[in-house]
């Protein structure tokens, strides 16, 4: 009987230098290590099962920042529709701007939030259909409000009722917006909740 059996703690080290030898040889990289450690040790590899939701170390990837970013930014596709809803935030500004000014002789500086609002709903939810959703509202707010600009060009009284709002629809999207983005807090609760009882069952 050796000094190995003897000794669990020096057992165990000496299997793990034996795993880090081998993957060594084979990967050489501290991932491919541990993951060798983890086939070695029953145990170890049933705790990396649960901590990868049992899909396979291999089939996991660590470009872009790893799963911890994508948590964050949501897919690829979101991440997309949510820069080009950034980019078109500032367009969709110059225009109520200028159809502003045309109609009522001043400038609006706070309207910009209300552009912007839904912006920061989409890039605070993460939803892909909502992202695209909100960059289709986007497109058409702008290209809504490009004609409703040409017309006040060319006919100065085409602003409608002086006492109205000549960014109704901008408005409209502002409110989608703040009900889409007091609806998720409630839905995720849910949605915790239940991934909760389904654990316990």
């Amino acid at each position: 009987m050796g000094f190995a059996s003897l000794n669990p703690s020096y057992a165990l080290l000496s299997l793990v230098m034996q795993a880090v030898k081998e993957a060594g040889r084979e990967r050489s990289s501290a991932f491919a290590a541990m993951w060798q450690c983890a086939r070695m040790l029953p145990s170890g590899r049933k705790i990396w099962a649960i901590q990868f939701r049992k899909k396979p170390i291999h089939q996991r990837s660590c470009r872009n920042g790893g799963p911890s970013l994508m948590n964050l930014i949501g897919s690829r596709s979101t991440l997309i529709a949510n820069i080009f809803s950034l980019v078109a935030t500032p367009i969709a500004t110059a225009e109520g701007a200028y159809i502003v000014h045309e109609c009522f002789g001043y400038y609006r500086p706070q309207d910009f939030w209300g552009f912007l609002f839904p912006v920061v709903v989409v890039f605070i939810i993460r939803n892909r259909i909502l992202s695209f959703c909100f960059l289709a509202l986007y497109i058409a707010l702008i290209i809504q409000m490009f004609f409703q600009a040409r017309g006040i060009h060319f006919a100065p009284y085409a602003c409608g009722d002086r006492l109205g709002d000549a960014l109704g629809n901008m408005s409209l999207f502002f409110i989608v917006s703040a009900i889409c983005l007091a609806i998720y807090p409630v839905i995720a609760l849910l949605s915790f909740i239940v991934s909760i009882t389904a654990s316990k069952e």
